[in-house]
């Protein structure tokens, strides 16, 4: 009976962590619907849940240190936790028709493309702020994208001008003045991201080339990890020692030895990739917007293999 008992007390406990219809993988804006739904189970067995009652409607999601990033169709991000509860807890935090962010981070960038204007949000695994709007145009150039820094919360800003690339520095200590802290020659990058391990990665669009920036706050130095890698739209690390980039044109993701010591590995994708995205910190990649189409995902624990998600079957 104590057996038992016990029993019965540890399957509740494994329930209570286990939504009962079944594992949490993440959560994607569904954007013909305008709502959020959680990725049920594993890629390979995995499908899109039902919707999660907001009071909004989300167009992007994006995981960060606290919760979920969110985009409203209003262009205002908004912060969501608890999300695997009844009544998940949603608070605003500014206007944005984009955010910039990291799994395990506890700043992003959130960027309003009406105001022409960006600004830091941090303490996302506390109590969220965000700082003041800085007017784009106190940047060289055009803002294009960020990355963030997971381990200092500061955000890597990138804009572009047609002679040179500018990287800026924006931290939680002084939020309303971004430092320019580097020029590189002009690129056309599509995204970028930072690891403490690797450094900031780009995606070269116009160079079709992923490039590495091994301390961008001390050195700068560029090094070209891969090139010959047409229409890319994303790139991230995968691991200590690898990267992971994506490309329209043919539909393929790469995978790159940060070490230069092999040749990028292709691996052929079922459809063209828009982005590249963690669902999950480390694990589970989006590369596409979920409309009325599958979702694109590579489970990077799975050989770094792609699986199509397929959409719900009517928006609700």
């Amino acid at each position: 009976m104590i057996r038992c008992a016990i029993a019965i007390a540890a399957a509740t406990c494994l329930c209570a962590q286990i939504n009962l219809s079944g594992v949490r993988s993440g959560h994607v804006a569904d954007e013909s619907a305008r709502v959020l739904r959680p990725v049920i189970g594993m890629p390979g067995a995995a499908y899109l849940g039902a919707a999660i009652p907001l009071p909004f409607s989300p167009v992007s999601a994006q995981s960060a240190a606290g919760g979920l990033l969110l985009v409203s169709d209003m262009d205002e991000a908004w912060l969501a936790r608890d999300l695997d509860r009844a009544q998940p807890s949603a608070g605003k935090l500014a206007s944005a028709s984009a955010v910039f962010a990291a799994p395990g981070a506890s700043s992003a960038v959130l960027y309003a493309s009406r105001e022409g204007a960006f600004r830091l949000a941090y303490g996302l695994d506390k109590t969220a702020a965000a700082g003041p709007a800085i007017d784009e145009l106190v940047l060289r150039g055009t803002f294009r994208t960020a990355a963030i820094d997971e381990g200092s919360g500061c955000a890597l800003l990138l804009s572009l001008s047609e002679a040179e690339t500018f990287l800026y520095r924006l931290c939680p200590a002084r939020p309303a003045e971004p430092v320019l802290i580097r020029a590189f020659p002009a690129m056309d990058i599509a995204a970028a991201a930072y690891s403490a391990r690797q450094g900031l990665l780009l995606a070269d669009r116009g160079g079709s080339r992923v490039v590495l920036v091994r301390n961008p706050v001390e050195s700068g130095a560029l090094q070209t990890l891969a090139a010959g890698l047409p229409s890319l739209a994303g790139v991230q690390p995968s691991g200590t020692s690898h990267a992971i980039a994506v490309s329209a044109d043919p539909a393929r993701a790469w995978v790159i030895d940060v070490q230069g010591k092999a040749a990028p590995v292709p691996v052929d994708l079922p459809l063209p990739p828009e982005k590249l995205e963690f669902l999950t910190p480390g694990g589970i990649l989006v590369c596409n917007r979920l409309r009325e189409g599958p979702l694109l995902v590579i489970d990077l624990g799975q050989d770094r293999s792609p699986f199509l998600i397929p959409a719900p079957w009517s928006p609700e």
